[in-house]
């Protein structure tokens, strides 16, 4: 089909553009395809400033910018199709603006992969019940019950449950922001009942679930600070997978912290006793050695990540890794001395 451009002007109908329906099209028999191809680009103009001002205002803070908007299809099936929105904020018209000197004046850019769902709320629905009716059956039979399976029988109000369970479905698709709405409604039905002194242990194990997730995603994104946020809320279990998320955020974020936070970790470690060292424990040593040499490197350090990383070459569980850094070591050096 070819592409034609389209110019909306009305202000409603911009703010209530569907993104989804610029890049799919539903066909006759249901199927779902890409409109046109699989790329769209959107330009949005504004103008910054007060809308009450004159058309003839030529004030320095009274200038037209825009947006651009690139859609990517990213492939789907039957009931779910994805597409890639990256956003693009070009520097501001106004030259002399210096407000934003830590991004060195750079275009401001945002890329989010979302979902079209083809899939009737009545039909979720069903499926969370034939799910939720199944989980009681095994437990009413004695059945061993998996974690989520404990969540989902655990809460006296449905939607809870049901909120995290589709939160932890659509997190298989790699649908982060999906997840978050789905989850950030369970976080703070949990929290409301914690303030009040009126939750459960299996409700607390919900709530730290959760906020493990939450930040998981927020960190796929690279939205280090509010992925923190909540991983700083779990960081207390001392739980070995909910730690590696929070030191991946900190050393992927370049944060001061990063480093002090492994040297702990790793110190505490050293006080285990033989009988404490498990296989889990031995992972968790292994890739805390791994970041600590990766964020040697991040703050300029080389010669500490060469050494700790020379050190994992005879092992197993390292030297693939420690590899493929050495050699990114001995060409970060050769740029130094090009330069020197």
């Amino acid at each position: 089909m070819r592409k034609k451009g389209r110019l909306i002007v009305d202000g409603n109908e911009i703010w209530n553009f569907d993104l989804c329906n610029a890049v799919l099209i539903k066909h006759d028999n249901g199927d779902i395809g890409y409109r046109f191809s699989e790329n769209v680009v959107l330009s949005i103009s504004y103008r910054k400033g007060y809308a009450k001002q004159e058309d003839n205002d030529k004030s320095i803070g009274r200038v037209n910018d825009t947006i651009i908007v690139h859609l990517r299809g990213c492939g789907g099936g039957k009931d779910t199709w994805f597409i890639r929105a990256s956003i693009m904020l070009p520097t501001f018209s106004h030259e002399g603006d210096k407000t934003y000197t830590r991004t060195a004046n750079q275009p401001q850019t945002l890329s989010v992969l979302f979902a079209y769902d083809n899939t009737s709320p009545e039909q979720r629905i069903e499926e969370y019940k034939a799910i939720h009716d199944r989980t009681i059956e095994k437990f009413n039979n004695g059945e061993e019950l998996e974690f989520n399976e404990h969540c989902i029988i655990s809460q006296m109000i449905p939607t809870i449950g049901k909120d995290f369970y589709w939160g932890n479905e659509v997190l298989k698709e790699n649908r982060y922001w999906d997840a978050i709405v789905y989850l950030e409604n369970v976080y703070h039905a949990l929290r409301e009942s914690w303030l009040r002194s009126d939750i459960t242990d299996e409700d607390k194990r919900m709530f730290y679930q959760t906020c493990y997730i939450i930040g998981y995603c927020y960190a796929e994104m690279c939205l280090y600070e509010k992925a923190l946020f909540y991983l700083e809320i779990v960081r207390p279990l001392n739980n070995i997978t909910y730690n590696i998320e929070y030191i991946n955020c900190l050393v992927n974020s370049r944060d001061i912290r990063a480093i002090y936070t492994i040297h702990n970790e790793l110190n505490q470690l050293a006080q285990l006793k033989e009988n404490e060292i498990t296989d889990s424990v031995i992972y968790y040593h292994n890739f805390l050695r791994r970041r600590r040499a990766y964020t040697f490197v991040d703050m300029g350090r080389l010669d500490d990540a060469e050494e700790a990383f020379k050190e994992m070459l005879d092992e197993d569980a390292n030297k693939e890794y420690a590899k493929g850094e050495l050699e990114y070591i001995q060409e970060l050096k050769k740029r130094k001395n090009t330069k020197i």
